[in-house]
Order: structure tokens, then C-alpha cells, then sequence
């Protein structure tokens, strides 16, 4: 006689082929529905004592695109998902240590899928750039400042702001010219 629950597996991969961990696997409908699991640090997941039957299962996590797909839960199939990184939107600005606006500084993405990506700050001190969701160092810098260097989750519900530090540099100078008179001739 055939087990009375079944099990459910498989793993989830970005389209990129590398696998993910801690994405949330969820039965949506059917006799097991409300039934939830997670992938490992491999990507991979398991659902087990499972009542036999079908059910449409979905794979969601921060930095990608929610995916849905029907299965049967027969404890035969094995159920894989691809899933594609988010595209999504950071702003902040960019002021001195006075609060004051820093126009046209320049935010750079260090690491992360977006590495090497920048734009400049307009007249406001506003940036805005349209990365792939996921974890990342930024900098921020312009002519005049120390820069600032920030981690953040880019999930598209955060901003992140810059504080630059005027920079104090010496400035030499050498004054040149005739005291007085229209030269350097002497008067008899």
C-alpha cells in the first residue's frame, strides 16, 4: 500500500545558475496549503509528510522576482525553480557635515551585482540609481571631501544618504611685485 504523506523537493537557482539560500518555499493551495519551508546555504528545500494530491507552490525571496508553479505532490516529482534578481530602485543624498547639499558628487557602487555603477548628484544633492536588488558597499565622493563609504540592502524600499567632510588643505601662494613707485629705479 502506497505511504499515506509523501515527500517534496528540490532546488531553487537564479538565472544566473548559482543556487540560493533562504529563499521561503510555500504551498499556496490544495491539501497541504499554508505549508511552508526554506532553502539551505545550498538552495536546496524539502517538504516532508505531505498529503498526496496537487498544489500550485510559490518561491519568494527579498532580492527576486516571486515565481509560481503547479506540481503534483505525488512523492515522485521533484520540483526546481529559476528565479530572476529584482531590478529595483535606491535614492539618498549626498550633504556636508553642516547639512548643506553636496551637487554633482558622485555615488559608486563598490561590489556586489552592480559594481562600477555611478551617476552624480543634481543641484539638490539627490542621487538616484536603478540596481539589482541584493547587498552592496557604495561610495560617495566629490572634489573638496573625504569620502564616505556605506553598506547597504538594496531592496527597493530603503534610501541610504551620504555625509562628506570638507577636506583642509594648505594653500601656499607667492606675491609678486613692486612696492610703491613705477619701478625699481632710484630718485636723484
Amino acid at each position: 500500500a502506497p505511504s499515506t504523506t509523501v515527500s517534496l523537493g528540490g532546488f531553487v537557482a537564479a538565472t544566473t545558475g548559482e543556487r540560493i539560500p533562504g529563499v521561503t518555499i510555500t504551498i499556496l493551495d490544495g491539501p497541504n496549503a499554508g505549508r511552508t519551508t526554506g532553502t539551505t546555504a545550498t538552495g536546496d528545500y524539502q517538504f516532508d509528510g505531505l498529503t498526496r494530491g496537487t498544489g500550485n507552490v510559490s518561491a519568494t525571496h527579498v532580492f527576486y522576482n516571486e515565481v509560481r508553479t503547479g506540481v503534483a505532490i505525488d512523492g515522485t516529482s521533484a520540483l526546481n525553480f529559476t528565479m530572476l534578481r529584482r531590478t529595483v530602485r535606491l535614492t539618498g543624498t549626498v550633504e556636508n557635515a553642516a547639512g548643506g547639499v553636496v551637487a554633482n558628487a558622485t555615488v559608486r557602487v563598490v561590489d556586489g551585482p552592480n559594481a562600477g555603477t555611478s551617476t552624480n548628484t543634481d543641484s539638490s544633492g539627490v542621487y538616484q540609481l536603478t540596481l539589482l536588488a541584493g547587498n552592496t558597499n557604495l561610495v560617495a565622493s566629490a572634489s573638496g571631501f573625504s569620502s564616505d563609504s556605506r553598506g547597504v540592502v538594496v531592496n527597493g524600499t530603503n534610501t541610504l544618504n551620504f555625509r562628506l567632510t570638507q577636506t583642509t588643505s594648505a594653500v601656499s601662494f607667492t606675491a609678486t611685485g613692486s612696492s610703491g613707485g613705477r619701478g625699481g629705479g632710484s630718485q636723484e
